[in-house]
Formats: structure tokens, sequence, C-alpha cells
């Protein structure tokens, strides 16, 4: 038999190795990848709930804000621009202004805007989260002092 003949007949009998192998490696190299973007989309959360904190903080700052709902409408505003549909659900996204009520405050007293929500209501996977792991609450918090 030629060497090209023997050639052609190990690479017949590897088609079917190389199949197996695939169908082995596969799901790990899946798992891999959608968990490196839910956590991906974890740290966008994140960084977004500080932003909106921020937000919130900076507005709750001012000495014409006088109640806490300015302060929620402008966290809302940036988290529905950054999140999407999650930041109209009051159940899913917490938002603590305190002192609760703003009217009155003296200059230079400490405002602090602390915003959470649970990464059932943000992740992309549906069930007890990725991979079991259990609720992990995500909160981004801001802290100012009123003018």
């Amino acid at each position: 038999m030629s060497s090209r003949g023997r050639r052609l007949r190990r690479r017949q009998h590897r088609r079917g190795a190389t199949l197996v192998e695939f169908a082995m490696v596969i799901p790990v190299v899946l798992l891999v990848l959608f968990g490196m973007i839910e956590i991906s989309r974890l740290l966008m959360v994140q960084h977004a709930l500080s932003n909106a904190a921020q937000r919130g903080a900076r507005q709750a700052m001012l000495a014409v804000t006088l109640d806490g709902s300015n302060v929620e409408d402008a966290v809302r505003g940036y988290l529905d621009a950054a999140l999407g549909s999650v930041a109209d659900d009051s159940d899913a996204v917490r938002i603590t202004v305190s002192p609760e009520t703003l009217a009155g405050l003296d200059s230079g007293t400490e405002v602090n805007v602390q915003i959470q929500v649970g990464t059932s209501h943000i992740s992309w996977f549906n069930g007890n989260g990725f991979l079991g792991i259990s609720e992990v609450t995500l909160s981004g918090q801001s802290t100012r002092i009123r003018e």
C-alpha cells in the first residue's frame, strides 16, 4: 500500500475521534464563555448603580431639592438609560435617601443615596443564578454634603 493510501486511512479513522473530543470540550468552553458574559454584566450593573447613586446624591445636595422624589427621579432616569426596564420596577430597584426629608436641612449636612438591586432582576439567565449561585444584592452608594 502506498504512503498516500495510509495517510487517507488514518485521516478517516481520526474523524470520529475529533467529533467525540469536540463533544466533550464544547460544554466546558460554553460554560466558561457564558460565565464570563454573566460576570461582565454584573460588573457593568455595579458600575451603573454607583454612577446612579452619584447622580442622585448630586441632586440631593442641591438646596432647591426639597424631597426624595426628585432624587429618585434622577436615579431612575439614569438607570433607565443604563439598564432599561429594570429601573421602572420599584420592587427590583430599592432607592434609599437619608435623611428622608431634605427640606430644612442645614448647609453642610451629609446626604446619602443608596441603591440596591438583586441579581435575579438583572441576570440574563433564569433560575437561581448562574451555576446555582444564590441571590446576590448589588448596591451603589454616594454621600455628598448639602449646599
